[in-house]
């Protein structure tokens, strides 16, 4: 994607985020109760957990209202290229230790391999080439990957092809797909 495409989208959401957690809060908490269940991460003794397209920080208003974790157990990075969504973030923090980036989760500006989980939530349909993104979250960490794809995407099952074939060529990764609600999860696991 252009870099002027990505300037729209940023535009986009600057000015549609007050109203984007009444519009889209219940569809998104959906994708991660489901997400948490097939986590299956209960009392974890610490979790790095990236968030790619972090928008206004509902993941991080759920895991502080649901999942019950104890705010030590729990570093967050959101990262999304919305100035304001990353404002309206902020304001969810709770007590958990988090950090938020303005930039583009395409080309994160951190070092990914320190995390053990990174999520991308209705986000990789705005990267220039989704696919390769993923797996190079899955090269260049150790993490579980979990990203959600809208099923209208009308490259869905290249995307998913492409992510296919390069976990089938790792013994020591684990591919499940899943579907939840308008979109399709993909959850990438070491084995």
């Amino acid at each position: 994607m252009i870099e002027r495409d990505k300037k729209t989208i940023s535009i986009l959401y600057d000015t549609t985020c007050e109203s984007y957690d009444e519009l889209y809060g219940g569809e998104q908490y959906e994708k991660y109760r489901i997400i948490h269940e097939e986590l299956n991460v209960e009392n974890p003794s610490f979790i790095y957990w990236l968030d790619l397209g972090c928008g206004t920080g509902l993941l991080l208003k759920y895991i502080c209202d649901k999942v019950g974790w104890l705010p030590q157990r729990l570093y967050y990075i959101g990262i999304d290229l919305s100035y304001n969504c990353i404002k309206k973030a902020l304001n969810k923090k709770g007590k958990i230790i988090s950090d938020f980036i303005v930039a583009d989760a395409e080309r994160p500006p951190i070092r990914i391999n320190q995390f053990n989980v990174i999520t991308s939530f209705t986000t990789i349909h705005h990267y220039e080439d989704p696919g390769e993104s993923v797996i190079s979250y899955i090269k260049n960490s150790t993490a579980t990957v979990i990203v959600t794809i809208l099923k209208r995407e009308e490259k869905l099952e290249e995307i998913i092809m492409k992510i296919r074939r390069y976990v089938d060529s790792r013994e020591e990764l684990a591919l499940d797909i899943i579907e939840i609600g308008k979109d399709i999860g993909i959850i990438i696991k070491r084995s």
